[in-house]
């Protein structure tokens, strides 16, 4: 379906930026939000194969055209957080009615789920949630709150999406047989990947990045140090996720949108190919954030995803995790 929107956008938005006239739109309004970014903000989104820049209508168009959107953010980027809430408000304003929305966070852990469910059902105040799922600004900036917030005011639900780090760590020190070991409700909180190196793309830019990181105490690697330690905690992240949209999808809700770290998403990363796999046709659309100015897609930003925002820089080192 989204093969049919984008063909129809890019022609639209190739007339307009040549000055035609298109005739008028059969579609409501465009909400504010997203839009009203844009012209505050300068930010710019293109398409990630083409280059065709996408405006705010667009992005409407394409966003509610999918089943699923993953927001690839830049955790905690001053323009990026609040681009991503903007353009999910626009997603639940257009909405039917009669649509359950779920958003799903990466920053909540699947064990929080019940202070989740307690504070969206009015049970325990704003003050007592924030301590049940152990908030702060760090893990609940506020990008994140107004997505909550229209999500809770839009009668939607909000998933918690990744597995608990306790065991996210023990992935990386113990290995994956002792995941396995666990007890059925422990094992109801992660899910482990189809194998433990990972999409082999994914795996080469996860050790790229990660090499700097090889710790050796003077006899060898120690026991949990090595890139690939690492890229088991990863890719339990990404099997959880994906996980957890999936069964979002299986349940009926629409609009779904994942909050991730852009690493996971981009270049059709492990948490959309495992996406993919459990749901295999769904409409899955990446929109990645991009850490610089530009006016036109750039060439190392080619498939990072299938729409890019430029949001513009900041001066921070963890653009991801």
């Amino acid at each position: 379906m989204r093969k049919v929107l984008l063909t129809t956008i890019f022609f639209t938005a190739s007339m307009v930026l040549s000055g035609c006239s298109v005739g008028p739109m059969v579609d409501p309004p465009m909400p504010k939000a997203y839009g009203q970014m844009v012209v505050d903000s300068g930010v710019r989104a293109f398409d990630g194969r083409t280059g065709e820049p996408i405006n705010s209508l667009d992005m409407r168009r394409v966003a509610t055209g999918a089943d699923v959107v993953l927001f690839g953010e830049l955790h905690g980027h001053p323009v990026g957080l609040p681009v991503a809430a903007a353009i999910w408000q626009d997603m639940l304003a257009v909405r039917d009615r009669d649509e359950t929305p779920a958003l799903l966070l990466e920053f909540f852990e699947r064990d929080q789920q019940l202070a989740i469910d307690e504070y969206l059902a009015g049970m325990i105040e704003e003050e007592d949630f924030i301590k049940k799922a152990a908030r702060s600004a760090s893990n609940f900036p506020d990008g994140h709150q107004a997505m909550f917030s229209a999500t809770k005011d839009a009668g939607g639900v909000v998933i918690a999406a990744n597995a608990p780090r306790r065991y996210v760590r023990l992935a990386r020190t113990e290995g994956y047989d002792h995941l396995r070991a666990m007890s059925p409700a422990q094992r109801e909180t992660f899910v482990l990947p189809p194998t433990e190196d990972g999409p082999a793309a994914y795996r080469e830019r996860f050790v790229e990045i990660m090499g700097g990181m090889r710790s050796t105490d003077g006899a060898g690697k120690q026991p949990g140090m090595d890139p690939m330690d690492f890229l088991r905690s990863q890719l339990v992240w990404d099997a959880t996720m994906a996980d957890s949209v999936a069964d979002a999808l299986r349940a009926g809700h629409e609009p779904v949108a994942l909050v991730i770290g852009r690493f996971h998403v981009e270049f059709n990363g492990a948490t959309v190919e495992y996406l993919k796999r459990q749901r295999p046709g769904a409409d899955v659309l990446t929109i990645v954030m991009a850490d610089r100015w530009s006016e036109e897609l750039a060439e190392e930003d080619k498939g990072r995803g299938d729409i890019v925002i430029y949001v513009g820089p900041v001066e921070r080192s963890d653009e991801d995790a």
